[in-house]
């Protein structure tokens, strides 16, 4: 078998170059034609239809809930970064910001008031005992407020006081209110810190230096959730003057008709005019070849004409 296939490959061998030999007799000669080869960068294009867009639309979602208290601008309008576009009624973020700044200032206070009864050694049945007096005087104060709101509210449903009465005695009320549960919070921290030390066996000096360390501890803690709140509502407060995150025209106002609005409510569109940009799809197999920076040609087809922009490629991204 190997014999045979040698043969065949001789045979065959012959006849090519026989075939050489007559080609050329006849005068069939190639011409060809030599040249040096250079090293160099080679060029490659890529094609793809794409949109032109210029500039650029902002469109404002309110982050508060409110009644839409005055909207400050018109459509068409040309407006400036930082410009007021509406003002939302913040009522109820300002209560919450009070009573933040209430609790905030009354742990402040008990923690001055508890490191004094320490220096002093004060006994915690003495000092809880005091707790108890400020708690029966804040629910007093409570009622008293809550019972002159319900006749303010009855008094201005009936038009026989003004709205500025009306809001006051609320406010006089939830105020109170608000005192009352911090004097309740205060009294209860104080009993469960007690409560919790004489079942663990204290003697009398080890159990006044253990209750003030606790309270202590945890007047802090309280203090740092008040300030957290009332870094929170002064935002929220601050929310509710919704302003122009940039400059340029407002093309459209959904706001100047709601009466009121919820978290992600729409509430402006600004275009802000700025240079043109050309976006494309290409393939997956064609992107990592393309690099920002790289020369690009822009042409936009136009009815019996096209026209060509020079541009370059700023970013490639999924």
């Amino acid at each position: 078998m190997k014999v045979k296939s040698r043969k065949t490959v001789v045979v065959i061998l012959v006849v090519l170059i026989a075939a050489v030999v007559v080609f050329s007799m006849l005068g069939g000669g190639i011409e060809v034609e030599m040249t040096e080869c250079q090293e160099g960068a080679v060029s490659d294009y890529y094609t793809a239809d794409g949109n032109i867009s210029c500039g650029d639309n902002s469109t404002v979602y309110s982050l508060v809930e409110g009644k839409v208290l005055e909207v400050c601008v018109r459509e068409n309008q040309q407006v400036k970064k930082g410009d007021i576009i509406a003002r939302i009624d913040s009522i109820d973020y300002e209560y919450d910001l009070a009573a933040a700044k209430g609790a905030y200032e009354k742990a402040s206070a008990e923690l001055e008031l508890s490191r004094m009864n320490r220096m002093q050694k004060v006994l915690p049945q003495d000092y809880l005992s005091t707790v108890k007096q400020e708690y029966m005087a804040a629910e007093t104060a409570s009622k008293a407020a809550g019972i002159q709101y319900e006749s303010s509210k009855k008094l201005y449903q009936s038009g026989n006081i003004s709205k500025l009465e009306y809001e006051s005695s609320k406010s006089a009320a939830e105020q109170a209110l608000a005192a009352k549960i911090q004097a309740k919070s205060g009294l209860d921290r104080a009993e469960s810190i007690l409560k919790k030390l004489k079942t663990q066996g204290f003697d009398q000096d080890s159990l006044n230096v253990r209750f003030y360390d606790l309270e202590e501890e945890q007047l802090l803690a309280d203090m740092g959730v008040q300030e957290s709140a009332v870094k929170r509502n002064q935002n929220m407060v601050e929310k509710c003057l919704i302003r122009a995150p940039k400059d340029g025209t407002v093309v459209k106002l959904p706001i100047k008709d709601a009466g009121s609005v919820f978290y992600g409510t729409e509430v402006v569109l600004i275009y802000t005019a700025g240079k043109a940009y050309a976006e494309a799809d290409v393939l997956i197999n064609v992107a990592p070849f393309l690099k920002e920076g790289d020369p690009v040609l822009v042409t936009v087809v136009r009815r019996g004409t096209n026209e060509n922009y020079q541009g370059r490629i700023e970013q490639v991204y999924d």
